[in-house]
C-alpha cells in the first residue's frame, strides 16, 4: 500500500503543476536557453504546452492507475487469503527441494 500512496502523491503533484501552467503565464521564455536539446530549439510556447499536457495527462494516469491497482489488490486479497496456507506450504516445499531458477540451466 505504500507504493500506491506514493503513486497517488506523485500523480497529485503532476496534476497540480499542470493545472497551474494551464491558468498561469508562460515563464519558459526566461529559461529557454537552459533547456536540453532538442527542447532548447523549440519555441517556448510549444515547450509550455508540452509540459502542461504531459503533467495533466500523466498526473491523471497515475491517480487513475492508483485507483485501479487499489481495486485489483482488494479483489485479489479477498479471493486469495483462504488459499494462503496452501501457497505457503508449496513455497516451503519448493525451498526444501532446492527448486528454483538458480539451478536451472
Amino acid at each position: 500500500m505504500g507504493l500506491l500512496f506514493l503513486r497517488l502523491l506523485i500523480g497529485w503533484e503532476f496534476l497540480e503543476s499542470g493545472l497551474e501552467k494551464l491558468g498561469g503565464e508562460n515563464w519558459f521564455a526566461d529559461i529557454q536557453e537552459q533547456f536540453l536539446f532538442p527542447f532548447n530549439h523549440l519555441p517556448a510556447e510549444l515547450n509550455w504546452q508540452l509540459a502542461m499536457w504531459f503533467e495533466i495527462v500523466g498526473g491523471l494516469a497515475l491517480i487513475l492507475g492508483w485507483a485501479r491497482a487499489s481495486l485489483l489488490w482488494r479483489y485479489w486479497w479477498s479471493r486469495s487469503w483462504p488459499r494462503l496456507p496452501i501457497l505457503a506450504g508449496r513455497m516451503a516445499f519448493a525451498g526444501r527441494a532446492g527448486a528454483g531458477l538458480r539451478h536451472h540451466r
